[in-house]
């Protein structure tokens, strides 16, 4: 998704309207600030029960730069 769309989509809802996130194992937490991060797709046999992209680490290729929103930890 790009950030349009995600703003498009946001502004139908009221503005004093909750957002939150999937919690780790369940239930619902709130978002961390957005942040930009270099991001890089999984390989196909990797995509499971994790993510479809990863962090990239040096060297990778195609990486692409994304705006992430993750939970924010209560630990």
């Amino acid at each position: 998704m790009k950030v349009s769309k995600l703003i498009e989509l946001l502004k139908k809802f009221p503005q004093n309207m909750l957002v939150l996130v999937a919690g780790y194992e369940g239930g619902y937490d709130n978002p961390e600030l957005p942040v930009m991060k270099p991001i890089k797709k999984q390989d196909k046999d990797l995509v499971g029960y994790l993510g479809i992209y990863d962090n990239a680490l040096e060297g990778d290729k195609k990486v692409q730069i994304a705006v992430v929103i993750g939970r924010k930890y209560h630990g």
